[in-house]
């Protein structure tokens, strides 16, 4: 969110030219005015652990290179009351398929509490059009009843779980054709502050041309206008730039996975035992899941960063300081991670340009930068324009 400020030139002239010193000789006084911003950004650690204590006078900020003035820095954590983060769970129905929709919403609905404790939550879906389901709550039992709708609607057309191949990469057209929607839905969005966006749809494979121009790292150079890639990196710098943390890809449902197979396990034990599946031949046995190793070493976690299909997501997410989804075990800690978050405020010149603004912020000293978003606008963005005008003309 930006907030401009006017500091006037005119005291400068009463100290230049005082009344009682003017003359015909001397210039005459002048008005004038500057206009400021202050811009708040969120910021996280780059390790990811929770920032505990954060001043002003501990951090460096660089817009385009230019120090800028930092003057507030508060924790984004929920408690006593406040709702720091607005949530909107959005499900592009045209980029995911039913398997994927059904189990995001499955996921999400089991997160629901966690979810409203950071603020309230939105439901959109698009289809292709985005639309509203449920409006912003922090009441977990409305959000975790339309989640469980959208899966009972979903459930039959997702099927039985199987192993899959990555989707084809839609269209250029059609990819380009939903971002623009999604940004402008997230861009007109009227509140304001710290705010995080998941988005519900199938990763792809990009085409060989494409993959050196996708990944975990905006390689900065440019990208071929009317590419996926082109399309993925433009919409994440714009919705960095509007304030947006962006968890995007195909959320799984890996819990009935991991239930079919303990009950697998059980079965074989009764069998060896003598007993059938319709007696208790044997004591009965609880199937212990493997050891929790946490999100770091769960291998499910580390394969979602792996697979094929990821980098186009990587590349969308990565602008604002969020990443890709794949597996529900991400899930509580992509929510520990926003709790742990801070928003610092910074002062800086107000230029209405259309330009988007390269971002970073430091503590001194650090060998890397706090993980926040790449970029920052003034005004309308020039990219957010052609989209409008882009829809507009369908």
């Amino acid at each position: 969110m930006n907030r401009i400020f006017t500091i006037s030139a005119l005291t400068l002239a009463f100290l230049l030219f005082p009344p009682s010193l003017a003359s015909q000789d001397q210039p005459p006084a002048f008005t004038g005015a500057i206009d400021v911003r202050e811009v708040g950004v969120v910021v996280a650690s780059p390790e990811g652990t929770p920032l505990r204590s954060v001043r002003p006078e501990d951090l460096l900020v660089f817009e385009d290179g230019a120090p800028r003035q930092v003057i507030k820095a508060e924790p984004l954590r929920p408690g006593g009351g406040a709702a720091p983060w607005r949530l909107v769970l959005y499900f592009d129905r045209t980029l995911a398929g039913a398997r994927t929709v059904h189990d995001a919403a499955l996921v999400l609905a089991r997160q629901a509490k966690d979810l409203v404790e950071l603020g309230p939550v939105e439901i959109v879906t698009a289809n292709p059009e985005p639309r509203v389901e449920l409006a912003a709550t922090q009441d977990a039992g409305s959000l975790s009843a339309i989640l469980g709708g959208i899966a009972a609607e979903t459930r039959k057309a997702a099927g039985p779980t199987r192993k899959e191949t990555p989707p084809a990469a839609p269209e250029t057209a059609l990819l380009q054709q939903q971002l623009d929607r999604l940004t402008v839905f997230c861009a007109d969005r009227p509140d304001t502050g710290a705010r995080a966006l998941f988005l519900i749809a199938d990763g792809f494979a990009p085409p060989p041309g494409e993959r050196p121009f996708l990944g975990a790292t905006d390689p900065g150079a440019p990208i071929p206008p009317g590419t996926r890639a082109a399309a993925l990196r433009d919409s994440g710098r714009i919705l960095a730039a509007y304030g947006w943390v962006v968890f995007a890809g195909p959320l799984r449902d890996t819990s009935a996975e991991e239930e079919r197979r303990s009950m697998g396990d059980m079965e074989r034990i009764r069998v060896m035992a003598g007993g059938s599946s319709h007696t208790a031949g044997t004591p009965p046995v609880i199937g212990m899941p493997p050891p929790d190793r946490g999100v770091r070493g769960d291998a499910r976690v580390a394969d979602v960063f792996s697979r094929p299909d990821a980098a186009p997501w990587l590349t969308f997410s990565q602008p604002t300081a969020g990443t890709i989804l794949g597996v529900e075990a991400q899930l509580a800690s992509v929510i520990d991670d926003l709790a742990g978050r801070w928003r610092v405020w910074y002062r800086a010149p107000e230029e209405g340009d259309g330009n988007l603004r390269a971002l970073e912020v430091r503590l001194p000293g650090a060998a890397q930068p706090l993980r926040g978003p790449r970029w920052v606008r003034s005004a309308t963005p020039d990219g957010l324009t052609a989209a409008r005008a882009r829809l507009t003309g369908l």
